[in-house]
């Protein structure tokens, strides 16, 4: 009596989708030996594809640069609203706050001795 394994019968166990029918394996391909001529059409074929592959890139850049000739230029022919003087007027108002705060908080530091410990407040030259 002999024994066999269930993977070794192939004929019994059902199809998937890694099997080729048959169980046989397709011939391998067979390409004919390169001419001149075949080399020259396979030359231009690939200068074709190449011609419109940049055709293409330049079409997508010129429509993007449009785009954002499109965008810049609307935006400059929008009238000015009541309110973007006082937006500036508030913003000029703001930068002037910010520099007048800004100079009342800087010291200038004539020596390395001159300046305050972060520990204390008394300046180090005085202890």
């Amino acid at each position: 009596m002999s024994t066999q394994y269930a993977a070794s019968i192939l004929e019994d166990r059902p199809a998937t989708a890694n099997r080729t029918p048959e169980g046989k394996t397709p011939a391998p391909r067979t390409f004919g030996a390169s001419t001149p001529e075949s080399f020259q059409r396979a030359q231009e074929q690939l200068d074709r594809r190449r011609k419109l592959e940049a055709d293409a890139n330049a079409k997508r850049l010129e429509f993007h640069s449009s785009n954002l000739k499109i965008e810049t230029t609307t935006s400059q022919n929008c009238p000015l609203s009541p309110d973007d003087e006082i937006f500036a007027q508030q913003q000029e108002e703001a930068s002037k706050r910010a520099r007048s705060y800004s100079s009342v908080n800087s010291t200038s530091i004539v020596s390395p001795g001159d300046m305050t410990s972060p520990l204390m407040s008394i300046p180090l030259f005085l202890q």
